[in-house]
């Protein structure tokens, strides 16, 4: 069999998993994409168009791999996805594919493994432990926005300076996109100041800004292991750097993950009795059943009467 080549989409599909995706959605259909296509190549099936039973029998191939069923059904979401923008029958909808999803998920479960919720005294903790240099300053402003502004992590690596506007009682903050607003009409968040403590967010900005000479464009710049600093972060620094700060407080890194920071703000909050849609103003929920599965989360403790079953 000839060697597998990387494939390549024709001219007209060249963005056909790009905009107006979220950058990890992105990411995850061109890995599932291209997972699908080597697998045809190796067996000398077409992937576009593509038969509802060749897809069946990759995604059967994938769970005998152990793979997650979460992930399978992403990657099932990319095929789906390019037959759909090159205007070819959607193969995934056939009942054989469906019926093979099903199987799977009886067969390895389908329920997420949910990360923890990053709470307020973590974030302290975590922000006691850094030092002085450029990039634990700059930790210490991803931690505290992160936590506060309640941001996803492609909107967070997205901010720039001009992004930024100062206001009575801290800043205020357009986000131009994030993933419940792929038309980017965009929204904004506020952050409020901590007159004296440690853990003031509008502090940590202007301390970072100082820092490190940022006056226009990106504001969380890569810094190299020799200190220089580069370009724009990505989602995944965010990600690998918080794993790596609560390493220091004690946490299991695998644990964690770059949603971790909005979940503590969203729980602490809930736990604290805010109202819901004082919640949403800032986490940019679009309605109150997302919410509900933080809530839940919290009252299965807090609001327990089996506490007393056996007193």
């Amino acid at each position: 069999m000839s060697e597998i080549q990387e494939y390549t989409l024709p001219e007209r599909l060249k963005e056909l998993i790009n905009n107006p995706l979220a950058e990890n959605t992105n990411i995850a259909y061109r890995c599932g994409w291209n997972k699908f296509v080597k697998w045809c190549s190796m067996h000398d099936f077409s992937p576009l168009p593509a038969e509802p039973a060749t897809v069946a029998a990759w995604l059967a191939s994938l769970a005998d791999e152990g793979k997650k069923a979460s992930s399978i059904d992403t990657w099932r979401s990319a095929v789906k996805k390019v037959h759909k923008n090159a205007n070819l029958p959607d193969p995934t909808a056939h009942e054989q594919v469906k019926n093979a999803l099903r199987s799977i998920k009886r067969k390895i479960g389908s329920r997420k493994t949910k990360k923890i919720a990053i709470m307020k005294d973590d974030i302290k903790a975590m922000i006691d432990k850094l030092g002085g240099t450029p990039s634990d300053i700059r930790n210490k402003l991803i931690l505290l926005w992160g936590y506060a502004g309640a941001f996803r992590r492609s909107e967070l690596v997205n901010l720039n300076v001009e992004d930024i506007t100062p206001a009575t009682e801290g800043y205020k903050i357009l986000v131009r996109r994030s993933k419940t607003d792929p038309e980017s009409k965009g929204m904004e968040k506020a952050i409020f100041a901590i007159p004296g403590s440690p853990y003031c967010p509008v502090a940590a900005y202007q301390q970072w800004l100082a820092v490190s000479g940022v006056k226009s464009g990106a504001i969380f710049r890569h810094i190299d292991k020799h200190g220089v600093m580069h370009n724009r972060m990505s989602s995944s620094n965010i990600n690998l750097i918080l794993k790596n700060l609560v390493i220091t407080i004690g946490i299991d890194p695998e644990l964690v993950g770059g949603h971790s920071l909005r979940a503590g703000f969203v729980t602490q909050l809930i736990k604290k009795g805010t109202p819901a849609h004082e919640i949403m103003v800032q986490t940019g929920h679009k309605n109150y059943q997302t919410l509900r599965e933080y809530i839940r989360s919290v009252d299965l403790f807090e609001n327990n009467g089996s506490r007393n079953c056996l007193d």
